[in-house]
């Protein structure tokens, strides 16, 4: 059995397209909002969905028909999920204080 030690962004998002799920149904399977899925994917590998929301995950996983644990696995064998720099801190856009949410930089 496939288990994740922490979600990210692209694991949540591997899960959502291995249950062949719109981001909306997907969402809604999980307890959230189509919002926060948008949110975790744009993040990619550099954001980490709350605890609650990682439990939601492991469960979705845990619970997944073969075939869906099985496309899982292939899609995390496609993508390098791992070897990316995610700092804990950036400047935003706006101005020169700094955000506590993380981004990635390639």
């Amino acid at each position: 059995m496939t288990v994740v030690g922490e979600w990210t962004g692209a694991t949540a998002r591997a899960l959502r397209i291995a249950r062949r799920m719109s981001v909306r149904r997907f969402a809604e399977h999980l307890g959230v909002s189509a919002r926060a899925v948008e949110k975790w994917e744009a993040g990619g590998r550099c954001i980490r969905p709350r605890p609650v929301n990682q439990a939601a995950l492991d469960t979705s996983l845990r619970l997944a028909p073969p075939d869906v644990r099985e496309r899982f696995r292939a899609l995390l064998a496609q993508a390098d999920l791992h070897d990316v720099h995610c700092p804990a801190r950036w400047p935003t856009s706006a101005s020169s204080s700094f955000s506590s949410a993380p981004v990635c930089t390639w």
